[in-house]
């Protein structure tokens, strides 16, 4: 057998006899991943992309006329498929990103089209609380929230794939005798209404703020030690909140339009302005609207087409960079440059577009790689990770 390598991800050869007389049969362990080797052809079956990779033991039993004894085993790691080495079905699937949280009375954005390769995208939903052909959610559905299954069946040519997502639908207005009021697509990742604090959806008046409970603002960030300062300070500074009950979500994506509504905040930047919207998915009613066409307008944003800004959509750790850069040129603010030896491992996956960004940030010290020295530049960024970001650039900006 091919042994000499113990991660694989190409087809096996497996002999079926040694020397003379003696034949060789092959089994997989564990048993619950035989699938994964035809060991009759030594065929390798890797796993999706979004998987791990599986680690298994291949056993030989040798039989000589009615003697049969086994071989040594041996481990091998198959590799998971890459996303570049999937289906165009796979690859649009998983670039679907949708709001985690919506509200009663809003819409979620649902695509009907794969943003990389056009495939055609139909949705269904369990419980039938949204209406998936315009993304709209029921004004009221008997609880104050309720999570809904939205599949995603994304189809290319003869190649299907089917994507489950669990998004949380809440009804502020449960029980008050209110109906909650039909609007723009709900923000996702922060679940948290606007008030005097800025926070993380649709606007509300004073009145229906609910006063955090102690002084520490937030009882759920306790578990992300290194992110606490930072968010208390965003907090006290008025750009960040939580949802009212004392919860701020640090593991939640950021949506784009909040990381927008975010960042203007930071830098104090006027949403007044004539010109119209330009995005089909940017309601003018919302929450975001102001500064979604206020940061269009000076070249802060751009949409993910000619048409969608990407409402409800979590933003990437490469696109909040370069969101970041834009604002920063449209400030006239250069960063200082502390540090130019610093790399990433994964360099290499950094979209063209955002290497200049990044790079001046993590020149600056603003951003960070992780405990591997990666950057991740297509993985979502966090409530807590936006608040660092957001907070080292206050300071940076200042010095």
């Amino acid at each position: 057998a091919n042994t000499s390598n113990t991660a694989v991800f190409t087809d096996l050869e497996l002999p079926g006899t040694v020397e003379t007389d003696v034949t060789v049969s092959w089994k997989v362990l564990p048993s619950e991943s035989a699938e994964l080797i035809d060991t009759a052809m030594g065929k390798v079956i890797r796993p999706q992309y979004t998987d791990e990779d599986k680690t298994v033991k291949l056993v030989p039993t040798y039989k000589l006329e009615e003697i049969e004894k086994d071989g040594q085993a041996i481990e091998i790691t198959i590799l998971k498929n890459t996303l570049e080495t999937s289906g165009p079905d796979v690859q649009d699937a998983y670039a679907i990103e949708l709001s985690s949280m919506v509200y009663a009375g809003q819409k979620i954005y649902l695509p009907k089209t794969g943003s990389l390769h056009g495939s055609k995208i139909s949705w269904s939903v369990n419980p039938p609380i949204i209406d998936v052909s315009s993304g709209a959610v029921k004004t009221s559905f008997g609880a104050e929230r309720k999570d809904v299954v939205l599949t995603a069946t994304v189809t290319n040519g003869d190649e299907t794939t089917v994507r489950k997502f669990t998004v949380t639908v809440v009804d502020r207005n449960y029980g008050s005798g209110k109906t909650s009021s039909s609007g723009g697509s709900g923000g996702g990742g922060g679940g948290a209404s606007y008030t005097a604090k800025a926070t993380f959806t649709e606007n509300t008046t004073p009145d229906d703020t609910v006063t955090p409970p102690d002084n520490t603002a937030f009882y759920d960030i306790d578990n992300v030690e290194w992110a606490k300062d930072y968010i208390m300070k965003l907090y006290d500074l008025g750009v960040v909140s939580g949802d009212g009950s004392g919860a701020f979500y640090p593991d939640r994506y950021v949506t784009r339009e909040e990381f927008v509504k975010m960042l203007m905040l930071v830098f104090d930047i006027e949403t007044n302005t004539e010109k119209q919207n330009i995005f089909e998915d940017v309601n003018e009613e919302s929450w975001y609207a102001p500064y979604v066409t206020a940061a269009y307008n000076l070249g802060i944003v751009k949409g993910i087409s000619s048409s969608e800004f990407g409402t409800g959509s979590s933003i990437s750790r490469q696109d909040m960079a370069t969101i970041i850069i834009r604002c920063l040129g449209y400030k006239n603010i250069a960063l200082k440059s502390i540090n130019n030896d610093i790399r990433f491992n994964d360099e290499d996956r950094i979209s063209g577009y955002a290497v200049e960004a990044v790079n001046n940030l993590k020149a600056s010290g603003i951003l960070t790689g992780d405990a591997d020295g990666n950057f991740n530049p297509e993985s979502f960024a966090k409530r807590a990770e936006i608040a660092k970001v957001l907070c080292m650039l206050a300071d940076a900006v200042r010095e």
